[in-house]
């Protein structure tokens, strides 16, 4: 056990629910969760005690969409937005109804956190250097800040990080 960190309860998933792997897992506010399951490509929502409330799907609302998830969250404004494979991006309402997917120009970053407003803020790592890239609900490229340096170029694709996170205040 961590020095660090203390279990606070344990959550049993629906048994009903037959989940690959745990690829990526979020937790809102009040301990709703969102799974990630890249194996058996679907993101499941279960309330606190992890009883199954829906699997979410873009077939309702744009069907045919190329449903490969990577990263599902939960955004500040309250909806629930999915990373995916090609096309990249995919909002939901909070409990789980389709809304439509995020621009064609929108692209994955490795990291992304939503504001209160709903603007998006992504970390980028390519060709480009590393930066931050805010958007708007959409997707659409708002602003970009960040750096570039030629002497700690490969340094980059090195250093994954850890996450990127917004608060009510507009920090990122």
């Amino acid at each position: 056990m961590s020095p660090f960190f203390k279990e606070s309860a344990a959550v049993s998933l629906d048994e009903n629910v037959t989940v690959g792997a745990v690829s990526y897992l979020d937790v809102d506010a009040s301990g709703r969760l969102l799974v990630t399951d890249q194996v058996g490509k679907a993101v499941y929502l279960f309330d606190k005690r992890g009883k199954w409330l829906r699997t979410l799907s873009p077939e309702v609302c744009h069907p045919g969409f190329h449903w490969v998830p990577i990263k599902a969250t939960f955004c500040s404004d309250g909806s629930i937005l999915v990373l995916n494979s090609m096309p990249w991006g995919f909002k939901f309402s909070g409990d789980g109804n389709c809304l439509g997917k995020l621009e064609d120009k929108f692209i994955a970053p490795s990291h992304i956190g939503c504001s209160s407003s709903g603007e998006m803020y992504g970390f980028y790592i390519d060709l480009e250097g590393s930066y931050i890239k805010k958007m708007d609900k959409s997707g659409k490229e708002l602003k970009r800040f960040g750096y570039q340096t030629e002497e700690f170029r490969n340094l980059r694709y090195r250093v994954p990080g850890g996450g990127l996170a917004c608060d009510d205040s507009g920090f990122v």
